[in-house]
C-alpha cells in the first residue's frame, strides 16, 4: 500500500495553482495600494484579474495597472487586463 504523500505527489490537485496565483496577486496589489487585499477578493480568469474591493481601491489599482502587470510578470504570472 502506498502512502498518502506518494499518491499526492503523482496527482495534481485541482485549484492549487489558481489559489497560489490569487494569493500572489493579492500580495502584490496590497503592496502597491497599501490597503489590505485578501486572496478571496481576487479572481484570475483567462489571464485577467478581477478585484472585488471598494471602488476607491479599485480606482487606484486601475491607475497602477501597468505597475501591477510588470510586478506580476516578474513573478511569472501573465496578466492581460485588470477589471
Amino acid at each position: 500500500m502506498r502512502s498518502l504523500g506518494e499518491l499526492l505527489k503523482s496527482h495534481r490537485i485541482p485549484g492549487v495553482r489558481l489559489a497560489e496565483v490569487r494569493s500572489t496577486c493579492a500580495k502584490v496589489a496590497e503592496g502597491l495600494t497599501s490597503c489590505a487585499i485578501t486572496a478571496k477578493q481576487v479572481q484570475y480568469k483567462n489571464e485577467t484579474l478581477f478585484f472585488r474591493v471598494p471602488s476607491v481601491v479599485k480606482t487606484e489599482l486601475l491607475l497602477r495597472e501597468e505597475d501591477l502587470k510588470a510586478a506580476l510578470q516578474a513573478l511569472g504570472i501573465k496578466v492581460v487586463g485588470v477589471k
